[in-house]
């Protein structure tokens, strides 16, 4: 017989960011840290589309990066470096200690019945 896995806030929060992001069609990957990874990179990369481009018209896409956080969890400093290099190129950095904290950053005013 098969134990259920327990759930921590992190992993809840992980599945109801990549709900939220499915539902309004935000392309995102999760990114498998190890050996290798680049230090401070976020848990999940995508592209979304940022809104028009007021010369032609057409989306204008911004990479995320996005990083789960415990609720007491803090940015470490390689996470700090990574959100400064990430912004500083034009890409949207979002830590997540909740889901509002991602609706916020996506511009969405209300979750409804997420």
């Amino acid at each position: 017989m098969r134990t259920k896995k327990k759930v921590t806030p992190e992993t809840g929060l992980k599945k109801a960011a990549r709900d939220l992001l499915a539902l309004y069609r935000i392309w995102t990957f999760p990114v498998l840290q190890g050996l290798g990874a680049y230090p401070g990179i976020g848990d999940r990369l995508g592209i979304w589309e940022k809104g028009s481009c007021p010369h032609c018209g057409g989306q204008v896409p911004q990479p995320m990066a996005l990083e789960f956080k415990r609720p007491k969890g803090y940015l470490s400093e390689p996470q700090k470096e990574f959100k400064r290099q990430w912004e500083v190129r034009g890409g949207l950095y979002v830590p997540i200690w909740k889901i509002e904290d991602l609706a916020a950053a996506l511009g969405i005013k209300t979750l409804g019945v997420l």
